[in-house]
């Protein structure tokens, strides 16, 4: 009888099923639980062919077509800009371009900034920035010596930052060469995005540096930028722009120099909230700030605007508000530390991970993920948090270093983050190269990591993670050479790469992906872009990934659907 009454109770069920399948009356929806790691595929690989492209910096659909901004040779750029660095290991480090002479021809070649579109299947690369004679550098680090003059040849633009579509125009930021430091805005827009229909409106921007954000508010185009200084990269101090046609500038400050704040050395994201242009900053001594304009003019032509937050949100060691998307009624932040180096006085002073925070309509905000004890709390913020989700900072793993972007998609909300744990990783297993010291400390590579591996947090591992973080912890602890380099091994395939992670609300994250899509070497998810075109419905990402000259190197651009 009760097998009877099981084959019934089955039939009816099968049944049920038959009819809403039939009917697509199903009681919920199939794609509710979002993309996984298996609905991705690749659209390019090995950046566009040419593995000195370095990241897929911006992303934007322009007419029905997909553009990709990228920039070039951007791991040995900054490389040079550490001269006291040991060399990387022989394999490791990036592949140096044909010349490496500043302002020769050949080097400016090398570094021109390109913009790629994909049609019908294929792609192209529509723009290529131009070669110009005879810029010297604009800025330098006061702790290293001057930079060398250069009379020659630079390329205008490495790279192209930030795209976005505005009075049916498609707009593409350039930004010079950070190595050397003439990180020069220039403003680029098309109304075709066809090769050779690319017009420069830079204007009065072009003596900015370091340009960031791109939104329409209100009917007009703002960007953001720097004035020339010595911060890292060649800041200043911060400044948003609107874009004015009819002046023959072209463009107008409509905030104070780091809304009167000389730390805000630039605003790193523009966003459009509630009805308002929210703006976050990059602070390297009292944390990253969050200000919001509704537009009101003051009587010296710039807006007012508003702080709604200030100290990194408790936590100086939060210098970054790096990228900011609405998302069911609320405005997420979220943060970063320089390359995972949170920088005072031009020195570093330790590692942050990212935190996430959200702020509501009357911009209330609250912690999403985030560092249970802040590192370095002004006065008047708490000294122990919790944040919402459960979640620590950098999702429980200390080389989360960036939220990079983020973006809705289908109902779901996704992030995608730089994460340094495979850089840690490889530079730890080419250290192994010479073995362990019989005593005494380890050497500084694998010191790094091991501090790494207790700060992990096992609650946001699976069983497998887990198994690998304490293998690994172990056979260094042991000094064993096999089992360290087994398990780093290990640890690249489950860790390595930049971190995809999707949530339904905001505050309950799950991982999309956590090893860069099997590619240790997508170190970031720069760009994602929800599109919805014909024969291109899906999430795009578009990674970073400067290992120029390695098999799996070059940016890559991937789509969910």
């Amino acid at each position: 009888m009760r097998l009877l009454a099981r084959s019934a109770r089955g039939f009816l069920l099968g049944s049920v099923l038959l009819v809403f399948f039939s009917t697509g009356a199903f009681p919920f929806d199939l794609n509710s639980l979002g993309l996984t790691q298996r609905d991705f595929e690749r659209l390019a690989a090995g950046g566009f062919g040419d593995s000195a492209n370095s990241y897929a910096w911006s992303m934007t659909v322009f007419n029905g077509d997909l553009y990709v901004g990228t920039n070039r040779h951007h791991m040995w750029s900054i490389l040079q800009s550490m001269p006291g660095m040991p060399p990387l290991p022989p394999g490791l480090g990036p592949a140096a371009p044909s010349d490496t002479t500043w302002g020769n021809a050949a080097w400016a070649e090398e570094f021109r900034g390109k913009i790629w579109r994909l049609r019908n299947g294929a792609w192209e690369c529509v723009h290529r920035s131009a070669v110009v004679w005879g810029r010297l550098p604009i800025a330098a680090n006061p702790a290293l010596p001057p930079p060398p003059e250069i009379v020659g040849y630079y390329p205008e633009s490495y790279g192209y930052r930030t795209m976005g579509v505005h009075g049916g125009y498609l707009y593409a930021i350039g930004i010079g060469t950070w190595v050397p430091n003439m990180p020069l805005a220039r403003i680029l827009r098309s109304d075709t995005g066809d090769e050779g229909s690319w017009e420069d409106v830079s204007g009065s921007i072009a003596t900015a540096t370091n340009p960031r954000g791109l939104v329409t508010y209100k009917g007009d185009l703002y960007i953001s930028a720097s004035l020339p200084g010595t911060a890292p990269a060649g800041a200043g101090i911060g400044l948003v722009y609107r874009y004015e046609p009819e002046n023959p500038e072209l463009w107008s400050q409509v905030s104070d120099p780091g809304f009167g704040n000389a730390d805000n050395a630039e605003v790193a994201y523009l966003a459009v909230f509630n009805g308002f242009l929210y703006a976050s900053t990059v602070n390297y001594n009292t944390g990253f700030e969050v200000w919001k304009t509704n537009g009101t003019v003051l009587p010296n032509g710039k807006y007012r605007w508003t702080r709604v937050i200030k100290d990194g949100f408790g936590d100086t060691w939060n210098q970054w508000g790096m990228t900011m998307v609405p998302f069911r009624d609320h405005l997420f932040v979220g943060t970063a530390s320089g390359a995972g180096m949170v920088l005072k006085n031009g020195v570093p002073v330790g590692r942050r991970a990212f935190d996430l925070i959200r702020l509501d309509k009357h911009d209330r905000a609250k912690l999403i993920v985030g560092a249970t004890t802040p590192d370095d709390p002004l006065p008047g913020w708490p000294e122990h948090r919790i944040p919402i989700s459960g979640w620590r900072a950098g999702f429980g793993n200390p080389y989360n270093d960036y939220v990079w972007h983020m973006t809705e998609h289908d109902g779901w909300f996704y992030m995608g983050t730089y994460d340094e744990t495979s850089h840690i990783l490889l530079v730890a297993n080419a250290t192994l190269m010479g073995g362990f010291p019989p005593s005494g400390p380890l050497p500084p590579p694998l010191q790094e990591l091991r501090t790494g591996l207790d700060a992990m947090d096992p609650r946001s591992m699976s069983r497998e993670k887990r198994a690998a973080v304490v293998g690994l912890t172990s056979a260094i602890d042991a000094r064993d050479r096999t089992a360290t380099a087994y398990y780093i091994e290990q640890m690249l395939a489950l860790f390595g790469g930049a971190d995809l992670f999707k949530s339904r609300n905001g505050v309950h994250w799950v991982p999309v992906t956590t090893n860069g899509f099997d590619n240790h070497m997508n170190f970031g998810f720069r760009r994602l872009l929800s599109v919805d075109e014909d024969g291109l419905e899906g999430l795009v990402i578009g990674t970073a990934n400067a290992f120029t000259g390695h098999p799996k190197g070059g940016c890559e651009i991937l789509i969910g659907r």
